[in-house]
């Protein structure tokens, strides 16, 4: 064998033994677990749970839902998130994997913290959740989170508008918040905000009992918020005419104004979309008009701070990657809209989710402010700065709802009480 062959040859058993100590390594790694985890067994799910399940009170604080409800997600995302049995390990039950993403949306306890408390491995943890967030939000959005396909839709929305918070011919009140990430490797200052951390944004629309109608999730934070709302999908399909109902005349009254949604001095004036004036040296019809839109735009504070507060992980800065963090957000959103949509279908003493002291709600004129607000976060709005003036038929159509609100048909007996108690305010 000559030198060529001889070093051929060396090669190939070099090649060999590499790949076989390759195979045995991988091997070992396979079939080897802490084992902290192997005695999953000794977990929350298999300890905790089944305590609860004779508490119920304390059932609903640890997954934000009773177990009858937890039962029926769990029937409906199953078979997006069951794993086969496999010759190296039994895999994490379905209701299981739940139990771990409804406790981390619940908490927003880090994936360490979850290892330990459901004996599953960290990295296991990083995958399961995305994992069943993707599966809430594929089953439940179809079902409570598609905007209103006619126009009899919105005008009941309206009508709740009207009886609730006396404001017609309002479709929805409308913020945007910053969701708070860490870093994205390799991403540098793309998500970085003008607030000095980074970030995703959620915008969203919601109706009177503050479940959301529209959502624009995922927008980086780097982007500024005028730019973030002109390019978002509530803008495009709000601008579209098709989308709402025509224009209708307001109540007792023969003057027709467009249907609209209304939000802060943070969006722009549209004629579909109403802030209030300026506060600056406002005479008292423009401030019967702020004070009469402010209480049709709680509904979207009372639908955000609830949506924070009975799912913390919003209140923290997401680790996972950037899009795991917006499939977190859309989960969160999801069951938000499930929980309330079933949640105002019972008697007022069987509530839950969203309790009459939990939101803002008027007694003789005077805003009570909702138990979420005890706990409020320091969520971050959204600032749109106003860079042109709006147009003169959208000031127009606000000056019609200014007039009507002080007139016989459209005042409340209270309005000018309530604005000279704010006046006398410090």
């Amino acid at each position: 064998m000559d030198n060529d062959q001889f070093f051929t040859a060396l090669c190939i058993q070099t090649v060999v033994l590499c790949g076989l100590i390759y195979h045995e390594q991988q091997k070992n790694r396979r079939l080897w677990v802490r084992e902290i985890f192997a005695n999953r067994h000794r977990g929350q799910w298999h300890t905790l749970v089944p305590e609860l399940e004779r508490d119920p009170e304390f059932y609903f604080k640890y997954f934000r839902m009773d177990k009858a409800d937890f039962e029926q997600l769990l029937h409906m995302v199953q078979s997006l998130i069951v794993k086969k049995h496999t010759n190296w390990r039994t895999p994490v039950s379905a209701g299981h994997r739940l139990a771990i993403t409804l406790r981390y949306l619940a908490s927003g306890n880090s994936f360490s913290d979850l290892a330990f408390q459901f004996r599953v491995s960290e990295s296991l943890i990083g995958r399961i959740i995305p994992e069943t967030c993707a599966a809430i939000w594929n089953i439940l959005q179809p079902q409570v989170l598609v905007p209103p396909s006619s126009h009899n839709h919105w005008r009941d929305i309206a009508k709740e508008f009207e009886r609730k918070w006396q404001f017609p011919m309002c479709i929805g009140s409308i913020d945007g918040k910053h969701v708070a990430i860490q870093k994205p490797a390799k991403q540098g200052s793309e998500f970085y905000n003008y607030k000095h951390y980074h970030s995703i944004v959620l915008m969203g629309v919601c109706d009177a009992n503050y479940i959301f109608t529209m959502v624009d999730i995922g927008d980086s934070g780097h982007h500024s918020d005028g730019g973030i709302f002109a390019n978002s999908s509530i803008s495009k399909f709000l601008q579209e005419d098709s989308n709402i109902p025509p224009v209708c005349t307001l109540p007792l009254t023969s003057v027709e104004v467009p249907y609209c949604i209304v939000g802060d001095n943070a969006f722009p004036l549209k004629p579909w979309l109403l802030r209030p004036y300026p506060d600056r040296g406002l005479s008292d019809d423009k401030r019967i008009f702020n004070y009469r839109l402010s209480r049709a735009r709680r509904c979207i504070e009372n639908a955000f701070g609830i949506l924070a507060q009975r799912w913390r992980v919003l209140r923290t800065s997401m680790v996972p990657n950037v899009d795991t963090a917006k499939q977190v957000v859309k989960a969160t959103v999801v069951l938000h809209n499930w929980l309330q949509t079933k949640n105002i279908t019972k008697p007022a003493d069987k509530q839950k989710y969203i309790t009459h002291h939990d939101v803002d709600h008027e007694v003789d004129g005077v805003i009570i402010e909702g138990n979420w607000r005890i706990d409020e976060s320091d969520w971050e709005s959204l600032e749109v700065p106003v860079s042109s003036r709006p147009s003169t038929f959208a000031g127009h159509i606000r000056d019609i709802f200014k007039d009507y609100f002080v007139s016989n048909q459209g005042k409340l007996p209270w309005q000018y009480t309530t604005i000279s108690r704010g006046r006398e305010m410090p």
